[in-house]
């Protein structure tokens, strides 16, 4: 997990605790910004590996949500981003509706 702070047009790196919390002040979150987050996934019963990359904006409006996923991926994703290929876009719900387990 890793949380941006995008409350101008510096996007910042907030660095977090072991409870996801900010390390210098827990107490203090930005009022706008993004989560990533990049999960590995094991799915039985032959532990087929997956991975997830989720992206989740915050703000006071859903204006600034869209605005704060704007200047995320602007800022952050469009200079030091991999190449994803072969990946499925989905919700997790939609994800695991294809895996035979879940069928």
């Amino acid at each position: 997990m890793r949380k941006f702070d995008t409350s101008n047009d510096l996007v910042t790196e907030i660095e977090l605790n072991e409870d996801e919390a900010p390390k210098n002040d827990p107490t203090t979150l930005p009022e706008h910004g993004c989560n990533i987050e990049l999960t590995k996934v094991l799915v039985e019963p032959d532990l087929q590996v997956w991975w997830t990359f989720g992206c989740e904006a915050f703000g006071p409006s859903l204006a600034a949500v869209e605005q704060n996923i704007g200047l995320f991926l602007d800022k952050v994703l469009a200079k030091n981003s991999p190449s994803i290929d072969g990946g499925t876009e989905a919700s997790y719900a939609a994800w695991m509706s294809t895996m035979s387990l879940f069928s």
